[in-house]
């Protein structure tokens, strides 16, 4: 590098821009004239001719994630909270409301009813306290176990 080199002529630059209008590139115009790939891009420029930049293909862009509606975060906390302080005994739901795990829905108490078993799973269904909350009034005092106070 840092080597002299002689000025391009006319019929060299005729030459070189015929090559590169015939779709060669600068690289191998380089080659034929003995030069460097940044000398032709370097004369191409003087000249007045315009070599786009070469474009990569931009991929799709990704999807926009989807926004969840959330409550204020007092509100599942606050009923749990007013279903332990309440003293009387809440009865437990009927056996008839049982769903499967295929049926389970965010405004059903999902409170695991017998053994795990799959797709046979079956579950309260019973409806839930809140969208927060899975869990039907009865269910929800049995998981629930509040904050130890020091």
């Amino acid at each position: 590098m840092g080597r002299y080199q002689t000025p391009w002529t006319d019929e060299d630059k005729e030459k070189a821009l015929s090559m590169y209008s015939k779709g060669m590139s600068t690289r191998n115009i380089g080659a034929h004239f003995g030069r460097t790939r940044n000398s032709v891009i370097g004369m191409m420029y003087r000249t007045g001719v315009h070599i786009p930049r070469p474009t990569m293909e931009k991929p799709p862009a990704p999807p926009k994630p989807i926004k969840i509606i959330s409550l204020p975060p007092i509100a599942a906390a606050s009923i749990v909270t007013n279903l332990l302080a309440l003293k009387e005994p809440i009865p437990e739901p009927a056996a008839d409301g049982h769903i499967p795990f295929p049926a389970w829905t965010n405004t059903r108490c999902k409170y695991v009813i017998g053994d795990v078993k799959g797709a046979e799973t079956i579950a309260c269904g019973e409806p839930s306290i809140s969208l927060k909350l899975p869990w039907c009034r009865y269910h929800a005092k049995i998981v629930y176990t509040p904050m130890r106070t020091k």
